[in-house]
């Protein structure tokens, strides 16, 4: 060590390297400080603490040839070492690890991020034994590190990630044991107290320092600091806070790191609370600009408030609220008054976010209610943060009751004494939440009917029941279940009139059926067997295409209520198949989930013909598989599984036997008569397949029974079944698939001579999968030979295909040249389609020019006719021979001459007419003879 003291007081000049290394005595000392880093973990503590004593001596502001190796035995010493020994060296250690940081701009980088690093090991080791000392040393260590918050590099981001770690052991305790003291001058004076100033004071500076929105590390920083200090860091971090914000009011909104800027005052809401936030910046209405005053807040305290306080937005929000809403009506300019409105409006969206986690629940609760209660009857822009806020604040009680995701500051004890409050409150707000769904829109009727849901689930079911009867006489609907089972008398009524009537009804009807499934959730067996009562009445009164809701209030129901169908079997069964919902995938969506509940009802209870109730529902999920509607056949494959995931997931212990009957009763239907059911159960069996290939092997009748489908006449059959193996060999591993090659080879190659129905591409397709799994040889060895020369080529064609792929950059130039030749090929095409229709508008011109001279006349281009179309003027040799016989300069036209040559008439060539010519009497122009001739010449 004596030798390596004068060595680290060198400083490493350019050139100067290779002469300090050159002595054999500073070489030694290199090589030592390589064998300290292997010995370490072997060495006593008293021995590490003698090497870390001495160490600290080498530590200098600047950089030595021993620099790298002294902070890599010291991150070894550090770490090997209790802190309780080592705790007298490390604030000299400090120090000069902070020395040495300070000098960045003269050290190498690296260097520095190695002395970053052992500042946080260090300031560890600090805190577990001496935390007040800690304090005390942590603004000497942040204040520098903070300095590197202005440069983009690798010591500047490692020195963020210092920061951050170094103060993670800051909390509420170090100023909890003073707080009484905090609001008095006298607090800078603490340790604590001054250190934190300290640290905020720096951060505060280099954001002053800084030009626009600070950058992202910065600003995790900050929110660090925020989390960290709580509720003091209303105190200590105002001035950063007042900072912050005026960036957000004058930078734009779209950029991106805007997002950040608002996270991190987002943090500074979580730590403060709203009514510090809105003390410091406050929200108010601003009378000479007609505006409200950092309105920017709104959206932030919407996405970070938790745990505030439900009487401060009773005596402080709302107000506020009220007075800007009163403002809008004394403006005449209308954009005026929609921001004003805009205004009232989002503060009442703060409204969901107040109730989060409130803190005074059960006290405030009751006032709360009555401004609830006012809004609701008045206000219809509060109706959707109104149905949000009552919630949120039911759901998340109720989530803590049940999945004890309790806190310190939300205990049980708290979520049970508040629902308790919610549940005496909830009957005051459910009839207004009532009132008012009754007379919304559609849009409007979901968050409504949420919100009484939350409500109607911690009320009494008695008084639940009454609220639905009265909505029934507010509807007039009251009488439709007595009148229902009453016989229906003749009506003198019109169509128009009575249409009108019922739609106007089944309108009504419609509302009622929503807002029962709302009350579904915490319902009693009376209040149950009531709704039930209506939604049978709505369902058997309804058309097919209404009747959505009333199916879905059933499905909802039967989720909530599994006693309900166990103790209602027959009559639900009846009701389901009875009703049928083609036209609407909502209804049969909600139909086969009903369906569903009670398929495996019947499975699980094993009673007596339970088989023909079952039969009976896999008919309706089997003829959903076969729907032309995509929707519908999706609705029929997650039914089955669903089935199949409630039975597997059931405790019974007979789960495995309901599941073997289910798969056997879809293999009984193959044996049908019906190619339709028939094609619908191998569709099901082919989702089996795909969920679990290994079903196949504890099915065994499946195979030979595809097999044998595949000899089958009907179409519809054949091309299930190629789709049920093409699923199989998809699936299947290589090895498994071996065990079923002979079954599948042989059952599709008979197809592969058959290309109607894309019965050979199939074919082609599944075979190619299976060589590729299984390779030729194997597959050969069960084909027979007549087969041979198909699969050889399937083959060929495969690596045909794989060499000419190659790498991705040959397959996209590949694919360009192939477009580009296409395209080359279409424009050759086009021109030379052009070029033939132009011969061809030539030829036709050339032919009328002969007909003409035939018939004596002299062709003049004036009276030209238009040239023929090819296809659509076939016959106009054949029309025009008829006129053959007109008599031109006194003499007739001989028929009887031969027809211009195919050679002469492309070449545009005519014979000598004179020759052509005669005084003979013209032929008869209608003789069978000379049509034929015109048609075959023409």
């Amino acid at each position: 060590m004596a030798t390596a003291v004068p060595l680290s007081a060198v400083r490493a000049a350019e050139g100067s390297k290779s002469d300090i290394l050159s002595k054999p005595e500073h070489v030694d000392v290199l090589h030592m400080l390589n064998l300290l880093k292997f010995i370490i973990p072997m060495l006593s503590e008293k021995v590490n603490y003698k090497l870390l004593s001495q160490l600290s001596k080498l530590l200098d502001s600047h950089f030595s040839p021993l620099t790298r190796h002294i902070f890599d035995v010291l991150a070894d010493l550090l770490k090997f070492t209790r802190a309780k020994l080592i705790v007298p060296e490390v604030e000299e250690i400090i120090a000069s690890l902070v020395s040495y940081v300070s000098f960045h701009e003269k050290n190498p980088p690296d260097t520095i991020v190695s002395a970053m690093k052992l500042l946080i090991c260090a300031m560890g080791k600090l805190h577990e034994v001496e935390p007040s000392r800690w304090i005390q040393m942590l603004p000497s260590v942040f204040v520098p590190l903070a300095g590197f918050l202005r440069h983009e590099s690798e010591p500047a981001r490692q020195a963020a990630v210092a920061m951050i770690q170094i103060t993670s052991n800051l909390d509420e305790t170090f100023l909890s044991a003073t707080s009484d003291q905090l609001s008095d001058d006298r607090m800078k004076s603490t340790p604590q107290s001054s250190a934190i100033k300290e640290i905020c004071t720096a951060i505060e500076n280099n954001l002053d320092t800084s030009h626009g929105i600070p950058d992202e590390q910065t600003l995790t920083i900050v929110s660090h600091l925020f989390l960290k200090l709580g509720k003091f860091s209303s105190l200590f971090m105002k001035g950063i806070l007042f900072n912050l914000s005026k960036h957000v009011v004058v930078v734009d909104e779209d950029i991106p790191s805007m997002k950040h800027l608002q996270d991190c005052i987002g943090s500074a809401v979580i730590a403060m609370g709203p009514d510090k936030i809105l003390t410091l910046i406050p929200v108010s209405l601003h009378a000479e600009k007609l505006s409200c005053s950092n309105f920017w807040l709104i959206p932030i305290l919407k996405k970070f408030v938790v745990g505030a306080s439900l009487k401060y937005f009773i005596d402080h929000i709302v107000p506020l609220a009220k007075s800007i809403l009163k403002s809008c009506s004394k403006f005449k300019k209308m954009h005026l008054g929609q921001d004003l409105h805009a205004c009232a409006s989002g503060l009442w969206e703060l409204l969901p976010a107040f109730c989060r986690y409130p803190t005074d629940t059960s006290q405030s609760l009751k006032d709360l209610s009555t401004i609830l209660i006012a809004a609701l009857k008045e206000d219809s822009y509060t109706h959707e943060a109104i149905a949000m806020a009552l919630q949120e604040l039911v759901n998340a009680n109720k989530e803590i009751l049940r999945d004890s995701h309790a806190s310190s500051h939300y205990t049980k004890k708290i979520a049970s004494r508040n629902i308790k409050a919610l549940a005496s409150n909830s009957m005051s707000l459910l009839q207004p939440l009532t009132d008012v769904f009754l007379c919304s829109p559609p849009q409007k009727r979901a968050y409504l009917k949420e919100a009484i849901s939350c409500l109607a689930s911690i009320t009494d079911s008695s008084k639940i029941k009454d609220l639905f009867i009265s909505s029934l006489g507010r509807a007039h609907l009251m009488t439709e279940v007595i009148e229902s089972e009453k016989p229906r008398s003749s009506s003198h009524e019109t169509s128009e009139g009575r249409t009108s009537k019922n739609e106007q009804k089944e309108s009504r009807r419609n509302l009622v059926v929503e807002l029962a499934s709302s009350f579904v959730t915490g319902a009693d067996e009376d209040l149950t067997n009531t709704l039930f009562s209506y939604i049978k009445t709505s369902l058997e009164a309804t058309d097919a295409i209404h009747r959505s809701d009333a199916f879905c209030c059933l499905r909802r129901i039967f989720e909530e209520h599994p006693w309900f169908y166990s103790s209602r079997f027959d009559e639900l069964m009846a009701l389901l198949l009875q009703l049928k919902s083609d036209r609407d995938i909502i209804s049969l969506k909600s139909r086969l989930a009903c369906l569903q509940f009670l398929l495996v009802h019947l499975l699980k209870s094993n009673s007596e013909n339970s088989n023909e109730k079952a039969f009976l529902i896999l008919n309706e999920i089997i003829f959903a598989l076969k729907d032309s509607n995509k929707e519908a056949r999706e609705a029929a494959y997650d039914t089955l599984l669903m089935v199949t995931n409630s039975l597997k997931g059931s405790v019974s212990a007979n789960s495995d036997a309901c599941l073997q009957q289910l798969f056997n009763m879809i293999l009984g239907y193959l044996s049908g008569s019906s190619p339709y059911i028939m094609s619908g159960a191998i569709s099901a069996l082919s989702l089996f397949i795909y969920k679990d290939p290994d079903l196949i092997f504890s099915l065994p009748d499946v195979m030979p029974s595809i097999s044998v489908l595949l000899q089958s006449k009907s179409v519809e059959v054949v091309k299930a079944a190629l789709g049920f193996m093409k699923v199989l060999v998809s699936c299947l591993q290589a090895k498994e698939l071996q065990k079923l090659l002979n079954d599948v080879v042989n059952g599709v190659l008979p197809w592969s001579s058959v290309s109607k129905n894309h019965f050979r591409a199939k074919v082609r397709l599944i075979m190619e999968i299976v060589i590729r799994k299984c390779g030729l040889d194997l597959v050969e060895s069960v084909t027979a030979q007549k087969y041979w020369s198909f699969i050889r080529k399937i083959e060929e064609q495969r690596h045909s295909n794989v060499g000419a792929k190659g790498s991705r950059t040959s397959v996209a130039a590949t694919q360009i040249a192939d477009s580009s030749a296409k395209g080359l090929r279409k424009r050759k095409w086009e021109r030379h389609a052009d070029v033939e229709q132009n011969v061809s508008r030539f030829s036709t011109v050339q032919k009328e020019k002969r007909r003409k001279t035939l018939e004596g006349t002299t062709y003049r281009k004036d009276k030209q006719s238009k040239p023929f179309d090819n296809g659509k003027n076939k016959s106009s040799w054949s029309k025009n021979s008829h006129r053959m016989g007109r008599q031109s300069g006194g003499r007739r036209v001989s028929t009887t001459a031969k027809p211009t040559g195919l050679k002469d008439r492309k070449m545009g060539r005519v014979k000598d007419t004179k020759r052509q010519t005669s005084k003979r009497p013209a032929l008869d122009t209608k003789s069978p003879k000379n049509r034929r001739f015109g048609k075959k010449w023409g």
